[in-house]
């Protein structure tokens, strides 16, 4: 006989009923089902209908209406099912959830997991690690990300790897391709996994429908940035003007019209821009010649952009972009629209990013702007649909409801502190059973009334909304085959715990604060284990750039990491601060640390004492002309010293767009020059920087094995060149702060030339111009140097490192142990 599986806890809603009428069910019917497992609240699943249909069946056997409970849990570890038990027994139940979660809801261990081999390390607990954000001065996210990078690599390439079951294979080191990073929402913490996990070097993929910059609700926030910055700019303001709040495209073309047709009489210049165009319509003197709703809207328009243009004079731009959000009321209209959930989503987060860049700039709206076009401009946020398959060794990002139906054996809950929208009110609310509402609100006389069927409805939205969160870790945390890791944020070391009484579970806004009762209730950490130390976070950030960042345990001080930043050069004011931190007496001609090292000091100190450079010298590298005059040298070189032309060196070899080398297999002079002419069509180069640089000397380069891995790994996308980065060391391990105590630190300040990713290993290059009569010149010059940068890639990336030299003078690469 066949038989029908209707699948109701995905898409359970009044119209299954209609579809299939259940109380006239047959013996060939089958309604399958978790609740646990209903997601899909946005769109339209009820659970508490498929609760209804699940009490009208009977256990007893025989019965028409006969309910199978389905305990037993096949794929994942005991440690995985008895802390979801742990977890959920204590917070759901059908009043918050839409299930008890008693002996028929909960999960039996039910996979034959054989035991491993001595000596390979399985996962046996669920690990929590929290992170004290009190003082934070950088994207929590970039941390997060960061910190899981590090857990991932020593899983994968660590001493004491992670080992997983593989069926008949047995037991087998874990790979790439068996994590996943899971978050209710990936759009705004994509780039800077991507980012983060390439600089590490870690295989990534996440799929991200619409890039978060490219949203309609993010890019309408960000061109009114732009007209209240410079309202002299017709693609943004055209584009505010035709969003939800002002005109349509009819009503646009009218008042560009009547400019047009009217300028000539109205002595207008011919070149008027928009905003000319909007004024002119918008001028009481033109009242009885033009539209009166378009007119008045205008005049409103205008009233808001000047509140803003001044308000941004003196407010922090997080002011600014908040009360776009609340008095224009930009939140509200995109949080009604479909999947206006997103949207909020996306502007609360694009708050965060205005909030982040507030702590460390001077609240100016066109340096925001402008960071956000360098996104733009390096098409880090295309959204382009990529496909990539199953086995492909990549570490994936996804949301929980994509994860659904999955299974991976090792997960990371990322953002388990983050709370969503919670806090979010909207102005309507609506209900299936009790209907719509709205809030009372009076422009003139600014107060704001809540209807008690407002209040009904949002309390019951709120409920609805927490048991959805619920059953989002339920799944989240049920993927899990093997091993499990919360990855949670505190504000507050001493957070206050939390109660499982209705107030209190109403109260539990994020996955992090779900999960702890639980973890009171484990004193002996038999399913759970908690960072011993609340990690304490330290961030140093670049304007309008990404930054790195070190975690440190502070039960473990010397194990320090390297921060890492893209940028190409320091802020100015934050050079000025660290250059006046610098000097090393105080007030009273004390002694006392600087604040920073630059890698060229300690370097210069080093040859100073090899007897290689004089302490007088200010240049590195040598100049092959120094000893002619100013006159007697060709007219490239007038007034050119070594240094000067060891930084044109450096930034054509930053410069060069690898991509145009991948063809030949040894690039040749046309191929390298063609290169060199588009990094100064770029602005990349000055034009004069092309008569000081010897084509033959970068084709050499490129010629040589280094040079042909590098063109190799930049194809494999594990090509990183320019990197800043900074360097915690004790003082005393420098000859100059040789007795200081071993508790005082200093930071050290560099730039890597290059470094890339072969296997499992990292080659480091730097390039010298200097003119030496052999190597191992070379190499005592710079040795130092080299142990410090290779000092800093180890201790952020966790992996060997092989450091190289290579000589423009001789044309060679140089091995430095």
């Amino acid at each position: 006989q066949d038989a029908i599986f209707w699948s109701v806890a995905r898409s359970d809603n009044e119209d299954d009923g209609k579809l299939m009428p259940w109380e006239r069910a047959a013996s060939n019917r089958f309604m399958v089902g978790d609740i646990k497992q209903s997601i899909y609240r946005f769109r339209g699943a009820c659970p508490s209908l498929f609760e209804e249909k699940l009490k009208s069946f009977s256990h007893e056997k025989g019965s028409k209406r006969r309910r199978i409970d389905l305990h037993k849990n096949f794929r994942s570890r005991r440690n995985i099912i008895d802390g979801t038990n742990a977890v959920f027994k204590l917070i759901m139940s059908s009043d918050i959830g839409g299930v008890d979660y008693d002996e028929d809801a909960m999960l039996s261990y039910g996979a034959n997991i054989s035991s491993a081999e001595e000596g390979k390390p399985v996962a046996q607990k669920i690990y929590i690690d929290y992170y004290d954000r009190s003082g934070a001065v950088c994207p929590k996210e970039q941390v997060e990300a960061y910190h899981i990078g590090r857990r991932i690599e020593e899983m994968v390439h660590g001493d004491d790897p992670l080992y997983i079951e593989d069926g008949e294979k047995g037991y087998r080191r874990v790979t790439y391709r068996d994590i996943v990073i899971l978050s209710h929402a990936v759009s705004p913490i994509a780039y800077t996994y991507t980012e983060v996990f390439k600089s590490m070097g870690i295989p990534f993929f996440t799929h991200v429908d619409q890039g978060f910059y490219g949203t309609r609700e993010v890019t309408l926030i960000v061109e009114l940035l732009k007209v209240i910055d410079n309202p002299h700019q017709d693609i943004p303001l055209a584009g505010v003007l035709l969003g939800p709040l002002w005109l349509d495209e009819i009503q646009l073309g009218t008042v560009r019209a009547f400019a047009y047709e009217n300028r000539a009489r109205d002595g207008r210049a011919l070149d008027m821009d928009l905003y000319d165009i909007i004024r002119f319509y918008a001028d009481e003197t033109n009242a009885e010649r033009t539209d009166d709703e378009i007119r008045n809207t205008l005049i409103g328009f205008l009233g808001e952009l000047d509140k803003l243009r001044e308000m941004s004079r003196y407010a922090p731009l997080s002011s600014v972009v908040e009360y776009i959000y609340d008095n224009i009321g930009y939140m509200d209209v995109f949080a009604t629209q479909p999947d206006g959930e997103r949207r909020a989503a996306n502007l609360e987060y694009l708050l965060e990013l205005v909030l982040d860049y507030d702590t460390k700039n001077r609240h100016d709206i066109h340096g925001f702007t402008d960071y956000l076009a360098k996104i733009e401009r390096n098409n880090v946020d295309t959204g382009e649909p990529v496909s990539i398959g199953d086995g492909e060794n990549v570490v994936r990002l996804m949301t929980v409801h994509k994860s659904k139906g999955l299974e991976f054996p090792v997960v990371f809950i990322a953002r388990a502190a983050s709370s969503g929208k919670d806090n979010e009110v909207l102005r309507f609310v609506f209900d299936d059973d009790l209907g719509i509402a709205a809030r009372i609100e009076s422009d003139e006389y600014g107060w704001i009334k809540n209807p008690l069927a407002w209040k009904l409805i949002s309390e019951k939205n709120m409920i609805d909304d927490r048991g959805e969160k619920m059953r989002l870790l339920y799944v989240a945390m049920t993927r899990a085959k093997d091993q499990l890791i919360f990855e949670h944020y505190v504000s507050d070391k001493n957070e206050p715990e939390v109660s499982v009484g209705f107030a209190g579970r109403m109260a539990m806004k994020a996955f992090g604060f779900m999960i702890k009762p639980a973890l009171r209730l484990d004193t002996d950490e038999h399913i759970f284990v908690k960072s011993k130390e609340i990690y304490s976070v330290e961030y140093w950030l670049e304007r309008d750039r990404k930054s790195g960042a070190r975690i440190e345990d502070e039960s473990d001080i010397s194990e320090e990491n390297a921060i890492f930043d893209t940028s190409d050069t320091y802020n100015d004011d934050i050079k000025g601060l660290l250059e006046a931190l610098d000097r090393d007496r105080d007030e009273d001609g004390a002694h006392v640390l600087p604040a920073k090292i630059s890698v060229s000091d300690i370097k210069k100190e080093s040859m100073e004492d090899e007897g290689h450079i004089s302490v007088f010298s200010p240049a590195d590298e040598e100049d092959e002309y120094a000893a002619y005059p100013d006159f007697m040298r060709p007219d490239s070189r007038k007034g050119l010293t070594g240094a000067m032309r060891g930084t044109i060196y450096h930034q054509a070899m930053a410069s060069i767009d690898m991509a145009a080398l991948y063809g030949a297999d040894t690039p040749d002079s046309d191929i390298i020059g063609a290169a060199i002419e588009a990094a100064v069509a770029q602005g990349k180069l000055a034009k004069a920087d092309m008569d000081v640089i010897r084509i033959a000397d970068i084709v050499r380069f490129f010629e040589s094995d280094l040079g042909k891995r590098m063109i190799a790994a930049d194809a494999r996308g594990e090509l990183f060149r320019e990197q800043p980065f900074i360097l915690s060391v004790k003082a005393n391990t420098l000859k100059r702060y040789a007795d200081e105590d071993d508790d005082k630190r200093v930071m050290i300040q560099g730039v890597i030339d290059a470094y890339f990713f072969e296997g499992g290993d990292i080659i480091l290059m730097d390039y010298k111009t200097d003119r030496v009569n052999d190597e191992s010149e070379l190499t005592a010059r710079y040795r130092i140097q080299l142990e410090l940068y290779k000092t800093a890639l180890e201790r952020s990336l966790g992996r060997s490192v092989g450091a190289y030299l290579y000589s423009f003078c001789m044309g060679a690469e140089i091995a430095v142990g």
